[in-house]
């Protein structure tokens, strides 16, 4: 009896001392895919343990584009990689190696890229429209990343502070940023007010004017008319991603305004204000909002603009969507495989185009061979061997972007 409560006893502490040495092994937290740095003000990266024991790493070291950082780019302090001050020569893509007894464990690629906008040339421009005819306000959009978010606003010529959002149907902003207006009215003028498009960006704090127009009177139109005339449209094979807020434009001018119904493959696709889809977005219709892009959202699209008065016109577009690989099936980022015994580390990818993993063993390629075998859906060790533990990375790129995924694999 006593020799078999020991013998249970020592699968216990078999069983626990085992738990403790994987636990120890530590693991690497995913760090942000991106980050936005301005020039001259410190940020740092970090490479930093999600569990298991930080203690138990020897070293680490932070690559740009696979080379070792230059202690002269940036101060390395622990696991961190310290930029006191940024240049735009510091942006690229970045990744941490971590070395413990385990083995060498690695996080995703981070992209690191400057946020800058160039300093816009702003001069007040007076605008006299001719009544009843499209025009359009230039906002100008200097360069600039990432790209900046444009409003439009009514800005009182006395008082700066004095300000009012748009919300007339006939006006709509294109996404370059320009203001269309369907027919000019005497609405649009005012010496009092002027229309001002102002940037809100990473790169600078608060908001940044880049156009102002006053529009001081309307010329008259010789031959009014009710025919409807293209502004902006969406171009052909535009491109989406998966995942993002996505506008399609059918910018029409006509007296009395249009309002263009939407369809895609041939459905309507108007929809309602609460669908995913939907052509109800404060523009009567000139945008069709995509609020969450799928790869479903894929097609061809027209727009059909008819006034009632003018002649009934429509315009086609394809739409391409493409996507960051996305993991349908991952391992765990903790596996534990008995010598002898196989072992499959599943890694299946979504993506447009597509993107074929890639592994990593300790952060150098794996070999494939009659015993490590690939497979679109994942990595198969046939009899486990002790020397095949370690930090398993499972690696996916487009032109889009790209995924990593990390697994530390303790073989017993």
């Amino acid at each position: 009896m006593s020799s078999k409560c020991g013998f249970v006893a020592f699968l216990a502490l078999l069983g626990l001392g085992l738990s403790l040495a994987q636990k120890q092994a530590p693991v690497l937290k995913d760090p942000p895919t991106k980050v936005l740095y301005r020039a001259g003000k410190p940020f740092e990266l970090d490479c930093a343990v999600d569990s298991g024991d930080s203690s138990e790493i020897t070293s680490y070291q932070w690559f740009r584009y696979a080379k070792k950082v230059d202690p002269k780019a940036a101060e390395q302090s622990g696991s961190r990689l310290i930029f006191k001050a940024p240049q735009n020569t510091d942006a690229g893509d970045y990744q941490c190696q971590a070395t413990s007894s385990a083995g060498v464990a690695s996080t995703k690629l981070i992209s690191v890229s400057e946020a800058f906008l160039l300093d816009p040339q702003v001069s007040t421009k007076r605008v006299k429209p001719v009544e009843g005819k499209p025009f359009k306000l230039d906002c100008n959009v200097p360069p600039g990343h990432p790209k900046p978010t444009i409003e439009w606003k009514k800005q009182s010529v006395s008082d700066s502070s004095k300000s009012e959002t748009i919300l007339d149907g006939r006006i709509t902003i294109s996404d370059n940023g320009d203001l269309y207006f369907t027919n000019a009215t005497q609405e649009d003028v005012s010496t009092d007010f002027k229309y001002v498009c102002v940037a809100t960006t990473p790169a600078v704090d608060g908001e940044v004017i880049l156009a102002e127009h006053i529009v001081e009177g309307l010329e008259k139109n010789p031959k009014p008319d009710h025919e409807v005339t293209q502004l902006y449209v969406t171009p052909n094979d535009a491109t989406a991603i998966v995942g993002e807020k996505t506008f399609l434009y059918c910018i029409y001018g006509s007296s009395p305004q249009a309002y263009p119904d939407w369809y895609k493959d041939g459905v309507n696709v108007n929809n309602k204000p609460e669908d995913r889809v939907t052509r109800h977005n404060r523009s009567k219709g000139r945008r069709l909002l995509i609020k969450e892009t799928l790869l479903e959202d894929e097609g061809h699209y027209t727009c059909v603009i008819n006034n009632e008065l003018g002649k009934p016109e429509n315009y086609s577009f394809h739409l391409n969507v493409v996507s960051v690989p996305e993991f349908v099936k991952k391992p765990e980022k903790r596996v534990q495989a008995k010598e002898g015994d196989d072992l499959f580390l599943p890694c299946e990818v979504k993506a447009k185009p597509a993107a074929a993993p890639v592994w990593t063993l300790n952060a150098k390629p794996v070999a494939g061979s009659r015993r490590v075998v690939f497979s679109d859906k994942g990595l198969t060790i046939n009899k486990v061997q002790k020397g095949d533990g370690g930090y398993y990375g499972c690696n996916a790129t487009n032109i889009i972007g790209g995924n990593y995924v990390e697994s530390y694999v303790q073989v017993v």
